[in-house]
Protein backbone atom coordinates (compact mmCIF):
# COMPACT_ATOMS: atom_id res chain seq x y z
CA UNK A 1 0.00 0.00 0.00
CA UNK A 2 2.65 2.38 0.86
CA UNK A 3 4.33 1.74 -2.66
CA UNK A 4 1.27 2.19 -4.61
CA UNK A 5 0.97 5.43 -2.58
CA UNK A 6 4.52 6.45 -3.26
CA UNK A 7 3.98 6.22 -6.79
CA UNK A 8 1.04 8.57 -6.89
CA UNK A 9 2.60 10.65 -5.07
CA UNK A 10 5.51 10.82 -7.56
CA UNK A 11 3.17 10.80 -10.39
CA UNK A 12 1.15 13.69 -8.99
CA UNK A 13 4.30 15.76 -8.32
CA UNK A 14 5.67 15.13 -11.82
CA UNK A 15 1.95 16.15 -13.82
CA UNK A 16 2.42 19.23 -11.70
CA UNK A 17 6.10 20.06 -12.77
CA UNK A 18 4.99 19.08 -16.82
CA UNK A 19 2.20 21.40 -16.58
CA UNK A 20 3.97 24.32 -14.73
CA UNK A 21 7.02 24.14 -17.28
CA UNK A 22 4.09 23.95 -20.09
CA UNK A 23 2.66 27.29 -18.39
CA UNK A 24 6.03 29.02 -18.84
CA UNK A 25 6.56 28.16 -22.17
CA UNK A 26 3.66 29.62 -23.61
CA UNK A 27 3.69 33.02 -24.82
CA UNK A 28 0.77 35.14 -24.90
CA UNK A 29 0.19 38.59 -26.78
CA UNK A 30 -2.76 40.65 -27.22
CA UNK A 31 -3.89 42.72 -29.66
CA UNK A 32 -7.10 45.50 -29.71
CA UNK A 33 -9.06 44.92 -32.64
CA UNK A 34 -11.95 46.84 -33.90
CA UNK A 35 -15.43 45.25 -35.54
CA UNK A 36 -16.51 47.38 -38.20
CA UNK A 37 -19.39 46.29 -40.60
CA UNK A 38 -19.15 42.84 -38.95
CA UNK A 39 -15.71 42.13 -39.22
CA UNK A 40 -12.49 42.31 -37.07
CA UNK A 41 -9.56 44.79 -37.59
CA UNK A 42 -6.35 44.19 -36.38
CA UNK A 43 -3.03 46.11 -36.46
CA UNK A 44 0.29 44.10 -37.57
CA UNK A 45 3.41 45.45 -38.64
CA UNK A 46 4.73 44.48 -41.93
CA UNK A 47 7.66 45.64 -43.79
CA UNK A 48 8.11 48.09 -40.51
CA UNK A 49 5.23 49.89 -40.69
CA UNK A 50 1.31 49.49 -38.93
CA UNK A 51 -1.26 48.07 -40.83
CA UNK A 52 -4.35 47.27 -40.81
CA UNK A 53 -6.24 43.71 -41.60
CA UNK A 54 -9.48 42.16 -41.64
CA UNK A 55 -8.91 38.87 -39.64
CA UNK A 56 -10.48 36.24 -41.95
CA UNK A 57 -9.94 32.97 -40.55
CA UNK A 58 -11.96 31.41 -43.80
CA UNK A 59 -9.00 32.03 -46.03
CA UNK A 60 -6.18 30.27 -46.43
CA UNK A 61 -3.71 32.62 -47.64
CA UNK A 62 -2.87 36.32 -46.62
CA UNK A 63 -3.58 39.25 -48.83
CA UNK A 64 -1.73 42.60 -49.19
CA UNK A 65 -2.31 45.08 -51.16
CA UNK A 66 0.31 46.80 -53.59
CA UNK A 67 0.40 49.94 -51.53
CA UNK A 68 1.51 47.56 -48.12
CA UNK A 69 4.92 46.70 -50.31
CA UNK A 70 5.63 49.92 -51.76
CA UNK A 71 5.43 48.72 -55.69
CA UNK A 72 3.34 48.86 -58.14
CA UNK A 73 1.16 45.77 -59.41
CA UNK A 74 3.24 46.08 -62.43
CA UNK A 75 6.07 45.34 -60.27
CA UNK A 76 4.46 41.72 -59.07
CA UNK A 77 2.80 40.72 -62.49
CA UNK A 78 6.16 41.13 -64.25
CA UNK A 79 8.13 38.94 -61.31
CA UNK A 80 5.09 36.12 -61.29
CA UNK A 81 6.17 32.92 -62.51
CA UNK A 82 3.18 30.95 -64.18
CA UNK A 83 -0.25 31.90 -63.20
CA UNK A 84 -3.08 30.65 -61.00
CA UNK A 85 -6.30 31.75 -60.10
CA UNK A 86 -7.45 32.27 -56.53
CA UNK A 87 -11.60 32.27 -55.72
CA UNK A 88 -13.62 33.32 -52.47
CA UNK A 89 -16.53 34.83 -51.59
CA UNK A 90 -16.26 37.52 -53.87
CA UNK A 91 -15.39 36.21 -56.99
CA UNK A 92 -12.21 35.18 -58.73
CA UNK A 93 -9.11 36.92 -59.78
CA UNK A 94 -5.62 36.03 -60.91
CA UNK A 95 -2.94 35.32 -57.93
CA UNK A 96 -0.30 37.43 -57.98
CA UNK A 97 2.74 36.57 -55.28
CA UNK A 98 5.11 38.84 -53.48
CA UNK A 99 7.21 38.78 -50.36
CA UNK A 100 6.44 40.65 -47.08
CA UNK A 101 7.87 40.87 -43.85
CA UNK A 102 5.63 40.42 -40.90
CA UNK A 103 5.89 40.36 -37.39
CA UNK A 104 2.68 39.43 -35.48
CA UNK A 105 2.21 37.34 -31.77
CA UNK A 106 5.99 37.00 -31.38
CA UNK A 107 6.30 35.58 -34.82
CA UNK A 108 8.86 37.18 -36.92
CA UNK A 109 8.23 36.32 -40.75
CA UNK A 110 10.76 36.89 -43.23
CA UNK A 111 9.66 37.32 -46.85
CA UNK A 112 6.52 35.47 -46.15
CA UNK A 113 4.59 34.65 -49.55
CA UNK A 114 1.90 37.02 -49.54
CA UNK A 115 -0.91 37.56 -52.14
CA UNK A 116 -1.02 41.03 -53.77
CA UNK A 117 -4.28 41.62 -54.75
CA UNK A 118 -5.21 44.04 -57.32
CA UNK A 119 -5.91 47.82 -56.85
CA UNK A 120 -7.16 48.24 -53.19
CA UNK A 121 -9.56 47.82 -50.61
CA UNK A 122 -11.40 50.86 -50.79
CA UNK A 123 -14.70 48.96 -50.20
CA UNK A 124 -14.26 47.46 -47.57
CA UNK A 125 -12.20 50.69 -45.94
CA UNK A 126 -15.46 52.29 -46.91
CA UNK A 127 -17.47 50.30 -45.14
CA UNK A 128 -15.49 49.56 -42.08
CA UNK A 129 -14.65 53.12 -41.81
CA UNK A 130 -11.05 52.21 -41.41
CA UNK A 131 -8.22 52.24 -44.55
CA UNK A 132 -7.89 48.09 -44.70
CA UNK A 133 -4.49 46.78 -45.87
CA UNK A 134 -5.00 43.10 -46.58
CA UNK A 135 -6.72 40.28 -44.65
CA UNK A 136 -5.18 38.14 -42.26
CA UNK A 137 -5.61 34.33 -42.88
CA UNK A 138 -4.62 30.54 -41.97
CA UNK A 139 -1.29 30.43 -43.14
CA UNK A 140 -0.66 33.02 -40.42
CA UNK A 141 -2.74 32.16 -37.33
CA UNK A 142 -2.51 29.12 -38.02
CA UNK A 143 1.00 28.97 -36.41
CA UNK A 144 -0.69 29.86 -33.10
CA UNK A 145 -2.04 26.92 -30.23
CA UNK A 146 -4.69 29.25 -29.58
CA UNK A 147 -6.38 32.37 -30.95
CA UNK A 148 -8.73 33.69 -28.64
CA UNK A 149 -11.17 36.90 -29.31
CA UNK A 150 -12.63 38.98 -26.58
CA UNK A 151 -14.92 41.15 -28.32
CA UNK A 152 -16.64 42.59 -25.31
CA UNK A 153 -12.94 44.04 -24.25
CA UNK A 154 -12.11 44.59 -28.15
CA UNK A 155 -8.99 42.01 -28.02
CA UNK A 156 -7.27 39.68 -29.95
CA UNK A 157 -5.16 37.42 -27.82
CA UNK A 158 -2.69 34.92 -29.79
CA UNK A 159 -0.28 32.06 -27.98
CA UNK A 160 2.55 29.90 -29.01
CA UNK A 161 2.39 26.20 -29.59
Amino acid sequence: MKKVLFVLIVLSYMFMLGNLVHAQTVQSHEYTVTRAAMLTVVTIDVNGSPRNFVVDTGAQITLVTPSVLGKPLAAYRAASNGTSTGSGIGGSAAVIYGKADIAFGGLDLKNFDVVVIPGSMDKLSKATGIRIDGLLAQDILARFGRVIFDYKAGKMIVESK
